[in-house]
């Protein structure tokens, strides 16, 4: 996994990577992160800056009341933390891409603007992402007519060309995602919990090993079920999509909200299963401004729920997604341990509503006033481009910019784990069509000027685990912890760290205790003492006598 400095403070200042301690420092919200990124900009300086030597002084000029330099400085500071993760990630075949990234949903950018997430975990074929689609959602506690509606509903738009948007639920969800899978996809699944579960289940290995499948998630890949992260990523399933069917709502909850969102924002069309469910809430999204689709499947034409302008209309041909470019899926089902919590009865679309909940992972959003679109300058595969912040409205980028913009992409950048891409190496992007402002977004617009890179100060030519899993012992076992506690905090596999606390405790930087078994960090000042004595013991000796 390939990130570039911009990408790497992206994911520093805006992602979890691991439990939230008491006390921590909370990664900034896509709201907190449009305005940082937003400042950035207007002070001529990326996201990649944050990880150079100028990182302090560019920071010494921020001042916000709600997000203190102090707050991004913690932040900022979790590079083992982030090292550890991205590898135990990468082992189950999860990517990450940013927004800066070319893979990052273009629908998003545009229907969100500030509140689009900043980072997206996924796994599967990310070129999907911009694939757009039908979404089909719906309740978890489905009748059988209605779940074989939505498995039928999924088949029929993959023999369409038409790809499925859905959120991986049980029930509506899934029957949608696994007719469509079926039939070879394309599907995107966008999930509110356990993605890194997802990544090596059974239940979706058939979709991901032939590409026509990729599940995404903006939230810590790791994180179980809560409400609000079921109820917040209803938006990103209609925002990816193109026009969407409610099979069956409840007369409250997730899905009703959401589709009440979506005909309140008018992202896409919304259509609406006739039911003879006297407690379902159809009748209510009808009335609110959606529409009743044909109630026979067999009947339904797919191609009469889109706009005009989709694909499907008589002015263009059916664009269908090219799924035979897969990225490559390797699984480690020892690394793909994820604490999945407990699913209450009636959770993802149905329950509850947007707050933020005990892992941080999810907090009511506030749109920022309206930027502009994003376009990528830079195609890359596995290469992040430098994230850069979006131009003033209504400005024109001059040619200028644009060759500022392509220097920068031509300087090598540093890979997390100590490589240098160069651009010999990474493919070349065809030549850019003329761009103004209305194409890129805030964080993304091409410097006003190419700075040189610097490698963070952090980041060694090789990263050692060892030396990385030794530093993260400096938080952790300040106090006695026994090695099951170890291996929950760090994620690592059990015989991984009992390997390492062996070597730690003969090394002398760690004190084993007894009645139980638990690990504690030796000081500087009493690991000198011991290696004076190891290299000394003749001292020791005298002074004894």
């Amino acid at each position: 996994m390939t990130l570039s400095t911009a990408a790497q403070a992206t994911l520093l200042l805006t992602s979890y990577f691991s439990k939230p301690a008491k006390g921590a420092a909370k990664p900034l919200t896509p709201t907190e992160w449009g305005r940082f990124a937003q400042w950035l900009h207007e002070t001529n300086h990326t996201p990649g800056d944050l990880l150079s030597h100028t990182a302090p002084w560019v920071l010494g000029k921020w001042s916000d009341e709600k997000i203190s330099r102090e707050r991004l400085e913690a932040l900022l500071q979790r590079g083992s933390s982030m090292a550890l993760a991205l590898e135990k990630w990468q082992r189950s075949g999860l990517w990450i891409i940013t927004r800066s990234d070319p893979d990052y949903p273009k629908r998003l950018k545009k229907r969100l603007k500030h509140a689009a997430p900043p980072v997206l975990y996924g796994c599967g074929n990310a070129e999907l992402l911009n694939a757009g689609g039908l979404a089909v959602v719906g309740s978890r506690k489905a009748g059988n007519e209605d779940l074989t509606y939505a498995r039928m509903l999924g088949a029929k738009a993959n023999q369409a060309a038409v790809g499925i948007v859905s959120g991986g639920a049980r029930g509506i969800d899934e029957a949608a995602m696994q007719g469509a899978i079926q039939e070879g996809g394309p599907v995107i699944g966008i999930l509110s919990e356990g993605l890194l579960k997802a990544a090596t289940s059974s239940q979706w290995r058939q979709g991901l090993m032939s590409g026509g499948l990729v599940l995404a998630s903006p939230y810590y890949p790791e994180a179980s079920f809560n409400t609000g992260n079921a109820m917040g990523r209803n938006k990103y399933i209609y925002c990816l999509a193109d026009a969407a069917v409610v099979v069956h709502s409840g007369s409250s909850g997730g899905t009703k909200a959401g589709a009440e969102e979506n005909l309140k924002k008018g992202w896409v069309p919304l259509w609406v299963k006739p039911t003879q469910d006297p407690e379902a809430g159809n009748q209510a999204l009808v009335d609110a401004g959606g529409s009743w689709c044909e109630h026979d499947i067999e009947q339904l034409d797919i191609g009469s729920l889109f706009p005009a302008r989709h694909p499907l209309s008589a002015e263009e041909p059916p664009h269908q997604p090219d799924i035979t470019s897969i990225k490559q899926f390797t699984s480690d089902t020892d690394a793909a341990k994820s604490e999945t919590g407990k699913v209450s009865e009636d959770a993802a679309h149905d329950d509850g509503s947007e707050s933020e909940t005990d892992n941080g992972q999810h907090e009511t959003v506030t749109e920022e006033p309206e930027t502009h679109d994003v376009g990528a300058l830079k195609s890359s595969e596995t290469t992040a481009s430098p994230q850069t912040p979006d131009s003033p409205e209504g400005e024109t980028i001059s040619e200028g910019l644009e060759e500022s913009a392509s220097e920068l992409n031509q300087l090598p950048q540093p890979d997390l784990f100590g490589g240098i891409v160069s651009n010999e190496d990474a493919p070349h992007p065809e030549k850019p069509e003329p761009v103004t402002a209305d194409t890129y977004s805030q964080e993304e617009q091409p410097a006003k000027h190419a700075r040189e890179s610097s490698e963070p100060p952090w980041q060694p030519a090789q990263i050692d685990f060892y030396q990385l899993f030794l530093s993260e012992l400096q938080r952790l076992a300040q106090n006695p912890r026994t090695a099951d506690d170890i291996t929950t905090e760090t994620g690592l596999h059990k015989t991984q760290v009992n390997a390492w606390l062996k070597q730690a405790v003969e090394e002398g930087r760690l004190e084993k205790l007894n009645r139980p078994v638990r690990y504690r960090v030796v000081s500087s000042s009493s690991t000198s003492d011991t290696k004076r004595s190891k290299q000394h013991p003749e001292r020791k000796t005298e002074s004894t006598t």
